[in-house]
């Protein structure tokens, strides 16, 4: 069974006027065939990377059917210069099927994608029942964005650089002309761009996070990121057609706490936070009336989304209503003859012996002197790695795979990126994924499954 596509249809691009197609309805296919394949060779000799935007399936065969003539076209992308041949009917050998009308179409092969002609993938079961997954990237900058869309996201999630996200750093997110334009590139690249707003808005201060949904929304964003039940009335009453998420700050962990989100605020999908292993979130999927989604690879917390007050206690400053854990202000190293201490906020996170590596103060990883030893009572160094789990999500029916990491630079993004993007493609083929070299961009150059295997339990 091919996987269906849609290209959304758009009242700037006219379609071929009915009396055309009927005239072109007796003509024979082999001059048609000549003539498009000679247009599709000029298309990738302009752009060669035109269907890099067809992400996981590249080197696969397309049919393409304008809804506005009457036959189709199949490009053949297996061999090295893609192959274009013209039939009345799709045969049962093409991969995925993409349907609009032929200006939309045009548009899409010569990359003038804007928002309502982008590419939609439309992720139902394949052939034997696989499901292909969704990879959400981060993007703290616009460059991180382009290198997150070069390296095969499907879609990229980001926030202004105001206190309504909770990435709230210096020198990170996007103002609303960057916001516009990332979300362009995006629309032209066949990706989607989330925004996220999944602060906690504060008292006498909630016009700064309508302003943010309004923004946002009219930037062309296709999904918003919410945490807030007020701010997510506000955005499903005034803006009812808006695709709504709620964001893993808003800590829905059960089938009822998400089912009052999708039934108050019409939410589309529910990013799960990372308490639960793979055969509790199979048993939410099978209750719950929206699409799902989880984190894949990152920085792990205290498994308390959207209600640590840790940092909050040292720095004054707020994760959940101002977006900023262990902000960098409150950050200072000091030398002692033991090594290197590292403090937030006055109080003493970790000391480093003298031939090891500083790490970042965040006070749930610090490590402590207690009556059982020294050692890291929060949460160790590690960063999550579900890569080897990756058969068991799709299985258990998530939607979607979540990569953290708008903090983190454009080699980060590229790199952990790429490796999921393969190892999807692995999956889809039946093939094990490449061992993982994302040593380098983790915490403590350590990984765990986190809560997926609780070996506490």
């Amino acid at each position: 069974m091919s996987r269906p596509f849609a290209v959304a249809s758009s009242d700037s691009l006219p379609s071929v006027p009915p009396f055309l197609a009927l005239a072109v309805r007796p003509l024979p296919l082999l001059p048609l065939e000549v003539a498009l394949a000679g247009f599709l060779r000029r298309v990738c000799d302009r752009n060669p990377r035109v269907f890099d935007r067809l992400g996981a399936h590249a080197a696969k065969r397309f049919g393409i059917k304008p809804t506005d003539l009457p036959f189709a076209f199949v490009i053949d992308l297996t061999e090295p210069r893609p192959r274009l041949s013209v039939v009345r009917e799709f045969s049962a050998n093409v991969d995925a099927r993409i349907s609009s009308s032929l200006a939309n179409l045009l548009a899409l092969v010569e990359g003038r994608l804007e928002r309502c002609t982008q590419l939609d993938p439309r992720r139902e079961p394949a052939a034997g029942g696989d499901r292909i997954m969704e990879l959400i990237c981060p993007a703290g900058t616009p460059a991180a964005l382009k290198s997150a869309i070069d390296a095969g996201a499907d879609a990229v999630y980001c926030g202004f650089n105001d206190e309504t996200n909770a990435r709230n750093f210096p020198g990170l997110n996007f103002n609303r002309n960057e916001l516009r334009e990332g979300v362009a590139l995006a629309h032209r690249r066949g990706a989607r761009i989330l925004v996220a707003s999944n602060t906690f808005p504060r008292a006498a201060a909630v016009e700064l996070w309508h302003r943010a949904v309004d923004d946002a929304v009219s930037a062309g964003a296709d999904a918003l990121i919410l945490a807030d039940i007020g701010l997510m009335d506000y955005a499903a009453r005034r803006y009812p057609d808006q695709r709504l998420h709620v964001s893993v700050q808003a800590a829905a962990a059960n089938p009822d706490a998400i089912a009052f989100y999708v039934e108050s605020f019409g939410a589309r999908r529910v990013v799960l936070p990372r308490v639960l292993s793979v055969p509790e979130i199979a048993g939410i999927v099978g209750e719950v009336a929206c699409e799902t989604e989880v984190f894949v690879f990152g920085g792990l917390c205290v498994m308390a989304e959207g209600r640590c007050s840790l940092s909050s206690y040292a720095t004054g400053k707020s994760p959940n209503m101002q977006g900023v854990c262990s902000p960098a202000s409150h950050v200072a190293y000091e030398q002692t003859a033991q090594g290197t201490n590292s403090r937030l906020g006055g109080f003493t996170i970790n000391r480093f012996a003298p031939d090891e590596p500083a790490g970042y103060p965040t006070l749930c990883k610090g490590r402590f002197s207690t009556e059982y030893g020294t050692g890291y009572i929060f949460e160790d160094l590690v960063s999550l790695d579900a890569t080897t789990l990756l058969k068991g999500l799709r299985d258990a029916g998530v939607t979607a795979l979540k990569i953290e990491g708008r903090q983190r630079g454009r080699a980060y993004v590229e790199s952990v990126v790429r490796h999921f993007r393969r190892a999807l493609e692995a999956l889809e083929s039946g093939r094990d994924a490449d061992d993982a070299r994302l040593t380098p961009f983790t915490e403590g150059q350590a990984t765990t499954l986190g809560a997926y295997r609780k070996t506490w339990r």
